[in-house]
C-alpha cells in the first residue's frame, strides 16, 4: 500500500514540473519526457512476470521493487529538480 501511495508524489511533481519549465511548450515537453517512462513501464510488465514466476506468485518482491524505485525517484527529484524556466 505504501509503495502505491508513494506514486502520488510522482503525479504531483511530474505534472507540475513541465508547466513550470515551459509554459508554451508544456505538451511537447511532457510527451518527450514521458517516453522513457512508457518504455520502462513496458519492460516492467515483463519483469513483474519473471519475478512472479521465480518466486511462486509472491507479490512482496514486486512491491518491494516498486517501493525502491519510488524512493530513489523521489530522492532524485528532491535533489536534482529546480523550477527555473528553461523554455519560453
Amino acid at each position: 500500500t505504501g509503495a502505491i501511495g508513494m506514486q502520488a508524489f510522482n503525479c504531483a511533481g511530474y505534472g507540475a514540473a513541465t508547466q513550470e519549465k515551459a509554459s508554451k511548450w508544456t505538451g511537447l515537453l511532457y510527451s518527450v519526457t514521458s517516453l522513457p517512462g512508457v518504455i520502462f513501464g513496458s519492460i516492467g510488465v515483463a519483469l513483474t512476470g519473471d519475478i512472479l514466476d521465480k518466486t511462486g506468485q509472491d507479490w512482496s518482491s514486486v512491491f518491494s521493487l516498486v517501493a525502491l524505485v519510488d524512493v530513489v525517484g523521489a530522492l532524485a527529484f528532491v535533489v536534482l529538480y529546480n523550477s527555473k524556466r528553461e523554455f519560453d
